[in-house]
């Protein structure tokens, strides 16, 4: 996309995050997620969503509640769906 002259936007970070998840690699969404100020890109709630959810697939439980902290720094509200992963994460670490 870059290479193309196209600028990402949160949408895009977010379906790969959300990409990320389905394989289990939730490091991937972290750096995805802390790559987009860089970008000039804002995360958005359904960003951090994305990444919690990857997070979350992948047992990573700490990495959750740590981008659900983050979230709420960044002045975003929590919604259902950042609940819901965080939930997933809990249950899937153990």
């Amino acid at each position: 996309m870059l290479q193309q002259g196209t600028s990402p936007d949160d949408i895009a970070f977010t379906s790969a995050m959300t990409a990320c998840g389905h394989l289990h690699s939730w490091q991937r969404a972290l750096f995805l997620l802390e790559r987009m100020p860089a970008l000039g890109v804002l995360p958005a709630t359904r960003t951090y969503n994305a990444a919690i959810g990857a997070c979350g697939e992948a047992g990573e439980q700490q990495a959750a509640l740590a981008l659900m902290t983050k979230l709420q720094q960044d002045v975003l509200h929590p919604d259902k769906f950042s609940y819901g992963h965080l939930l997933v994460a809990c249950n899937r670490s153990g």
